[in-house]
C-alpha cells in the first residue's frame, strides 16, 4: 500500500475531498467511505486519514512554492520535486484560495483627510456612559460640594484597568 495507491482511491470518491459535492459534509457517509478505503487498501483507517492529511499538506505546500508570474514577465519553467504533484492536480480547486475582492470602490477606498480621525481621536471624543463621583479631599474650602460628577472617556478607563494590572 503506497500514497499513490491512497491517492488514486480517495480521487474516486468525490464525498471525501470536494466541498462542492453533494455528501461532503454527511459525517456518516465519509466514515462508510473511509471505512470501505481503509479494508480495500488494508490500512487502519486513523493511519488513512493521517496520510490523506499529509499528502493534501504536502500539495498545499508545494503549490506555494511555485513562483507567480506576474504580467508581462518571461514564463519560468518550474518543476517540483515531489512526485505525487502530478497526480494530486484533482485537489487543485480544493487546496488554492479563491481571488478575493473588496466591496468598496475606488471613491470610497481613497482615503479624505478631512473626515479621517484615528484611534486615539475617537477614544478622545467618546466619553464613557458611566458616571463616576469623585470625593473632594476633607476640610478643602471649595465652593464646590464635597461629590462632583463628570464623564470619563473610555481611554481613562483603560489606562485605569492597565494601572490595575
Amino acid at each position: 500500500m503506497s500514497f499513490q495507491d491512497i491517492i488514486l482511491e480517495i480521487e474516486l470518491k468525490p464525498e471525501l475531498w470536494s466541498t462542492t459535492h453533494a455528501l461532503y459534509k454527511n459525517r456518516i457517509i465519509k466514515q462508510k467511505v473511509l471505512k470501505e478505503l481503509s479494508l480495500k487498501l488494508r490500512i487502519e483507517e486513523d493511519a488513512l486519514k493521517k496520510r490523506w492529511k499529509h499528502l493534501k499538506d504536502q500539495y498545499r505546500k508545494e503549490l506555494k512554492k511555485q513562483p507567480v508570474l506576474i504580467s508581462g514577465a518571461e514564463t519560468e519553467t518550474w518543476e517540483s520535486t515531489w512526485q505525487y504533484l502530478n497526480i494530486m492536480s484533482f485537489m487543485k480547486t480544493e487546496v488554492t484560495p479563491a481571488s478575493s475582492t473588496g466591496n468598496l470602490t475606488v471613491d470610497e477606498s481613497s482615503h479624505n483627510t478631512e473626515n479621517t480621525q484615528t484611534d486615539t481621536d475617537i477614544f478622545d471624543s467618546v466619553s464613557s456612559p458611566r458616571l463616576y463621583h469623585e470625593q473632594s479631599p476633607a476640610g478643602s474650602s471649595s465652593s464646590q460640594p464635597s461629590s462632583t460628577i463628570r464623564k470619563r472617556s473610555i481611554k481613562d478607563d483603560i489606562l485605569e484597568i492597565e494601572k490595575k494590572n
